[in-house]
C-alpha cells in the first residue's frame, strides 16, 4: 500500500486534481478527502466536514467524483444527492457551494462522468437521468446600471431587440425606446434626437429585426403606424415610415414580419396588410382575420397567419387566406421546416400541425 487511509475509512473512488498534483477521494462514509502523495506519511489525507444533501442532513457516502472544467468544482453522487465542492487553496477547505437539485426527497443516484465538452452527464437509478452543462447555455445577466442611473427606475424592459456589436434596441415602461451599450454601460434614448424625440416612441411593446443589420422595426402601442430606426454607434436615426392611416378601414398594428423578399407583412386588429418598400405602398390583404397574433415564413412562398381569434391561416402566393382545423386563439407560431408548424396557444397548449394532411 502506497498510503493507509484513516482508520476506519474506506475509499471508493480518487481522481487526480485538474491543476495540481494532489488527488480527491470519495468515501464510504466519510465525504471527500483530499490526498497529497507528496506529504508526509501519516499526513497525506486531509478530512473536511461532511456536505448536506438538499434535506439539510449530513451526507458522507460518496458513490462518483468527477471535477468539471469550468469552474474546478467537484461533483460527488452521494447516497440520495448530487452535491458540488469548491476547494479554498489559502485556506485549505473544502466547503459545499449553493448548487441544489429540486427538493423532492432522496433521489438514487449513479455514475457521473465527464464528455469531452466537459458537460458533466449523472446516471439515476430510480429517476431520469440528466446533463449538466457550464458555459455552453449559461444566461449572462446584465443588471443594466447605466439605464437605472439615467431614468432613475429599476429597468422595466417591455421589449428588445440585437442591434449588433454587442448593443441592443430597448423599450422601456415610461422612458420608451433607447439603445443600450452592454460592453460599456451606455445608454441613448429617442428623446436625446431632435428627430425622434416627435414621434410616439415612449410606449412601445412591439419590436422587430429589420433585415437591414443593426435595424429594428418598432410600432407604438395601439397604434397604425411603424417606424424603422438605424444607429451609427450610439447615434439613433429614423430610416423609414409605415403609415397605415390611409386603410380603410383603419386599423392598429399587431404584428410585422418581413420576409426573404424585403416585403413587409403587417398584422393588424382586422386581418393583414403589406408594404413595399420599392414602391412605398400599402395594401390590405385580407381583413377578415380578426386580429392577428403570429406571422410565419413557410417554403415555397407560404405564410402562416396566426389569430387570436379564428385560428390558422395559411396564404399562397395568391393572395388567398384559407382556414386550417387548430386552435383559435394562437399567441405564437414556429416553422422550422415547409411539412411542420409549431402552435402555442393562449391557453398555454402547444401543437404541431402537418399541412400535408391537416393533422394536429
Amino acid at each position: 500500500p502506497y498510503a493507509e487511509p484513516p482508520e476506519g475509512v474506506s475509499l471508493t473512488c480518487l481522481v487526480q486534481d485538474r491543476t495540481h498534483d494532489y488527488y480527491w477521494a470519495g468515501t464510504d462514509g466519510s465525504g471527500v478527502l483530499l490526498f497529497n502523495p507528496l506529504a508526509e506519511r501519516g499526513e497525506q489525507f486531509a478530512r473536511f466536514p461532511l456536505p448536506r444533501n438538499s434535506m439539510g442532513e449530513a451526507e458522507g457516502n460518496v458513490l462518483f467524483l468527477v471535477q468539471d472544467d469550468c469552474d474546478g468544482l467537484l461533483w460527488a453522487t452521494m447516497r440520495s444527492d448530487l452535491v458540488a465542492l469548491r476547494y479554498d487553496e489559502e485556506e485549505k477547505q473544502l466547503r459545499q457551494t449553493g448548487f441544489r437539485l429540486p427538493v423532492r426527497g432522496g433521489r438514487m443516484l449513479n455514475e457521473i462522468c465527464k464528455d469531452n465538452r466537459g458537460a458533466l452527464w449523472v446516471a439515476s437509478f430510480d429517476e431520469q437521468s440528466f446533463v449538466i452543462r457550464f458555459a455552453e447555455d449559461a444566461p449572462e445577466e446584465y443588471a443594466l446600471p447605466a439605464l437605472r442611473e439615467r431614468t432613475a427606475f429599476n429597468p422595466a424592459i417591455m421589449a428588445l431587440c440585437d442591434a449588433g456589436e454587442r448593443k441592443m434596441w430597448i423599450s422601456q415602461e415610461r422612458t420608451g425606446v433607447g439603445l443600450y451599450d452592454l460592453a460599456n454601460e451606455q445608454v441613448r434614448l429617442y428623446s436625446d434626437f431632435s428627430q425622434l424625440a416627435r414621434l410616439p416612441l415612449g410606449v412601445v411593446k412591439l419590436m422587430y429585426p429589420s433585415r437591414r443589420k443593426g435595424n429594428v422595426w418598432v410600432v407604438p402601442e395601439n397604434r397604425d403606424v411603424a417606424y424603422e430606426l438605424s444607429r451609427r454607434g450610439m447615434e439613433m436615426e429614423l430610416r423609414q415610415t409605415v403609415d397605415g392611416s390611409g386603410l380603410s378601414p383603419r386599423a392598429a398594428f399587431t404584428r410585422l414580419y418581413e420576409d426573404k423578399q424585403g416585403l413587409l407583412w403587417i398584422g393588424t386588429t382586422r386581418g393583414i396588410c403589406l408594404y413595399d418598400p420599392a414602391r412605398k405602398s400599402l395594401r390590405t390583404v385580407c381583413d377578415t382575420l380578426g386580429p392577428v397574433s403570429a406571422i410565419e415564413e413557410g417554403g415555397k412562398g407560404v405564410l402562416w397567419i396566426g389569430t387570436n381569434g379564428k385560428g390558422l391561416y395559411r396564404m399562397g402566393k395568391d393572395g388567398r387566406c384559407t382556414p386550417c382545423p387548430t386552435p383559435r386563439a394562437i399567441s405564437c407560431l414556429a416553422v422550422p421546416e415547409p411539412g411542420r408548424v409549431w402552435i402555442g396557444t393562449q391557453e398555454g397548449g402547444v401543437y404541431e400541425f402537418s399541412p400535408a394532411d391537416g393533422a394536429l
